[in-house]
């Protein structure tokens, strides 16, 4: 497990690793007899992978495991930014959906105004302090272990947009996931990494065949 461990440290996981952690993690408790565990590591992977096929070496108690969770899933991770009207501007709010299995560590917004370069970052929470009609730009991406960015709504180079004190249905709906993985963003690690969570995965496939028996401050764009 420690080889794990360290790879979720190393913040900077990609769609793969990530998989392969999930998976060697889940394949771990199996032959550990941690049913609870186990579990909780397939409802992550369904969240992420929902047609994820393990190998033909896996014990088949795994796969049934695996439908099982799939069965009672509520779908992929999205992610949805709330809007509510204050004096003096807009709160913006980030919600993460579907996240039974706890696998989000953070969420982070990005918001500017228009015509802006730089983007102002925030944790789940932002205040928007501009005058009505003024348009505004932002997106937001939910992070998993090992820094991987598990879902958007938006991004730098297309983000979302709107205009203080004008409600627009585009901004208030939840992220529509598809099945298809390319809806979802991920970004690079080293092989490394990579090699550690396989050769893991190998060896805890072996040992399973041989085994059948506080609140934080609201930061503010366009402050006075």
């Amino acid at each position: 497990m420690a080889s794990f461990e360290k790879a979720e440290e190393s913040e900077n996981l990609n769609r793969t690793d990530l998989i392969a952690l999930l998976e060697g993690k889940a394949l771990v408790y199996f032959a550990t007899d941690d049913e609870e565990n186990f579990k909780r590591m397939l409802v992550q992977l369904a969240s992420v992978h929902r047609n994820h096929a393990f190998e033909k070496s896996v014990p088949p108690e795994v796969n049934a495991a695996f439908d099982e969770v799939l069965s009672h899933s509520p779908g992929r991770l999205s992610v949805q930014v709330q809007r509510e009207t204050i004096f003096g501007g807009e709160l913006l709010r980030g919600v993460v959906k579907n996240d039974v299995g706890q696998l989000v560590r953070n969420l982070k917004l990005y918001i500017r105004k228009r015509g802006r370069s730089n983007w102002q970052e925030g944790n789940e929470t932002m205040r928007v302090l501009a005058p009505r009609g003024e348009d505004v730009e932002f997106y937001a991406i939910a992070k998993g272990p090992g820094g991987v960015d598990l879902v958007s709504l938006g991004t730098p180079e297309f983000p979302k947009r709107f205009k203080i004190g004008e409600v627009t249905s585009a901004s208030l709906q939840p992220t529509q996931n598809k099945e298809q993985d390319s809806e979802l963003l991920w970004f690079g690690l080293g092989a490394g990494a990579a090699a550690l969570i396989a050769g893991s995965i190998a060896l805890i496939l072996y040992l399973s065949r041989s085994s059948d028996n506080t609140q934080p401050s609201i930061p503010a764009l366009g402050t006075p």
